[in-house]
């Protein structure tokens, strides 16, 4: 994204991330039609699952623009662990715990801290893996799509950078 100290205007991104989020939400949990191609609705699926992971990134940016300090820069690529690791540890904390608990309620299946750190780090680069999804090597990796993991924590730190906001607001 950024190679130098930029500000980040932190309003408009955390619009942007909740923007691509429910946009996400809504592709990855079409219902197929009578009829209805399954490439067309696997690649809605893909596309809901890019913009679920591009949400992940634009909101821990937001995150950790949001702490305070000094600006960073942001990595060039959209590496979630990387970005994750950024955070201040409460925050982290608080997204790990927000991710297990959202996956555990939209699976109904146990979820622990060592699950969401391997889920983590599989689909890090969901986001560039997804959106060249047609150009994928046969390796295992780029194949992945966890879409509950990334429901969850798209999910929880949209939901964070949301209550920061309204937070800010109510305060002027």
């Amino acid at each position: 994204m950024a190679q130098q100290n930029r500000e980040i205007n932190t309003v408009e991104a955390t619009k942007l991330a909740n923007i691509y989020y429910n946009e996400g939400i809504k592709l990855a949990s079409p219902h197929m039609e009578v009829g209805e191609d399954l490439h067309d609705l696997v690649c809605r699926y893909i596309v809901g699952y890019t913009n679920m992971a591009f949400a992940c990134e634009v909101a821990l940016k937001v995150l950790i623009a949001s702490q305070g300090g000094t600006p960073i820069v942001f990595p060039q690529r959209h590496p979630l662990s990387e970005l994750l690791s950024l955070l201040r540890d409460d925050i982290k904390t608080a997204v790990v715990h927000v991710t297990k608990m959202r996956y555990m309620e939209n699976t109904k299946n146990e979820y622990s801290d060592v699950d969401f750190y391997q889920d983590l780090e599989k689909y890090s680069d969901a986001f560039v893996n997804a959106r060249y999804w047609y150009e994928r090597q046969l390796d295992g990796k780029s194949q992945n799509a966890g879409i509950a993991f990334m429901t969850a924590f798209a999910g929880a730190v949209v939901q964070m950078i949301s209550i920061g906001q309204e937070a800010k607001e109510t305060k002027k």
